[in-house]
């Protein structure tokens, strides 16, 4: 298991690198649209930076109509478990320097996982650059991991002439 000082150094070094994807991206602002509600059976997953990095430490809450809250936070690995009963949700995740990632769930009862994903996909994003995102599917996951990394090597390629 990771020392707590290693980890400490992880996070700085996400940070660093989201600083610097930030900066040189900061002339192309994005428009970000969101998913609707997201309907799951459980509500668990993992969460990434914009690039695919897995976060440890990320806040996530899932607060329902009448106020009541659940919370954890994302382990060495960036997953995370809510134990929620089936209802409609807002979940949020909250980590310093990045945009917050939030999505509408509608949890509902499967014990076997057949009919509804089980497993969230939690991208954060970076206000102006990378948009926020909320999937169940691997395969939109891995094209939005793509498209945040050819954008950044577009980036620093056009950065690199500029010069």
């Amino acid at each position: 298991m990771p020392r707590r000082n290693d980890i400490q150094k992880i996070l700085v070094i996400i940070a660093v690198a989201s600083c610097s994807a930030f900066a040189l991206l900061q002339a192309q602002t994005v428009d970000c649209v969101y998913p609707s509600r997201i309907f799951v059976c459980r509500v668990q997953g993992h969460v990434f930076d914009p690039f695919g990095t897995a976060v440890p430490g990320v806040v996530l809450s899932l607060v329902n109509g009448s106020a009541a809250t659940l919370q954890t936070t994302s382990d060495n690995q960036g997953g995370f478990r809510l134990a929620a009963p089936p209802g409609k949700y807002s979940l949020k995740a909250v980590f310093p320097m990045f945009q917050t990632s939030q999505a509408e769930l509608n949890v509902s009862e499967d014990s076997a996982g057949l009919v509804r994903p089980g497993n969230l996909y939690v991208i954060l994003g970076m206000t102006g650059s990378f948009c926020a995102w909320v999937t169940t599917s691997k395969k939109d996951f891995d094209k939005i991991i793509r498209a945040n990394k050819k954008r950044l090597k577009e980036a620093a390629e056009n950065n690199a002439t500029q010069k």
